[in-house]
């Protein structure tokens, strides 16, 4: 069967001879624009990082965090001794890890995005109000630690509800659980003030509160800073802890 590529017989039919015939050049230039805007529209690649853990302490969970893209990814653990982050858009990733109640965790702003003059100070104080005075629902908060500089910084917080709190939508009010929340509160300084500029949570967990055993944290530098690129997107790593 022969098929003309965009002829209508019957309105050609009723037309004076002027058919319309591509041609082979206007096919080629056709496909070639195909292709370029296939390749345009492409995703970008995508990296992974694995990493086996040696010594006494294992992990749980573990989550990749991007600081600079404002991004984190849950990853995979096998036998607690073997993690995997995958899906991973190119940038410089940090890791955190959770075994039991402990956190353990890498998170620092690679130097080339480092703004500002160090954070301390008066400014400081003013950073760590700004922060605390976030998310009023819950009673207990702490930094667990602070990246960046005068311009720019992120906050890991520790976050717990542990006074009673009304469930919606059913208005019960909730006594035995707690609500804990762990999250990266990026600000940035506008004049003077200090404005969250994107906030997300790793995780939030509901322990009942007899059972509930209090967090922990440390800060490992073997977490961070894992960098992934065009020329080398997948990365792996030697844990110790």
């Amino acid at each position: 069967m022969k098929m003309e590529l965009g002829i209508n017989k019957e309105i050609a039919a009723q037309r004076p001879s002027t058919s319309f015939i591509l041609h082979p050049s206007s096919l080629v230039f056709l496909f070639a624009s195909f292709a370029f805007a296939t390749v345009s529209f492409a995703a970008d690649p995508l990296g992974s990082i694995e990493a086996s853990i040696e010594g006494k302490t294992g992990a749980d969970h573990v989550w990749a965090v991007e600081l600079q893209l404002g991004k984190h990814i849950e990853g995979k653990v096998t036998s607690r001794r073997h993690i995997r982050a995958a899906d991973l858009p190119l940038g410089t990733w940090c890791l955190v890890l959770r075994t039991g109640n402990h956190i353990i965790e890498g998170l620092r702003y690679p130097d080339e995005v480092y703004t500002g003059s160090d954070l301390t100070g008066d400014d400081l104080k003013a950073f760590k109000d700004e922060v605390l005075a976030q998310e009023t629902f819950f009673d207990t908060k702490e930094i667990w630690s602070i990246q960046g500089g005068s311009k720019k910084a992120i906050a890991f917080v520790y976050n717990a509800r542990v006074k009673s709190w009304w469930d919606n939508p059913t208005g019960l009010e909730i006594f035995d659980t707690m609500v804990r929340r762990y999250d990266i509160q990026i600000m940035r300084k506008s004049g003077v003030a200090w404005l969250q500029d994107k906030m997300f949570f790793l995780w939030r967990e509901m322990p009942k509160r007899d059972e509930a055993k209090p967090m922990t944290h440390q800060f490992d530098e073997q977490l961070c800073c894992i960098s992934l690129t065009k020329e080398k997107p997948e990365a792996k790593v030697k844990l110790k802890f």
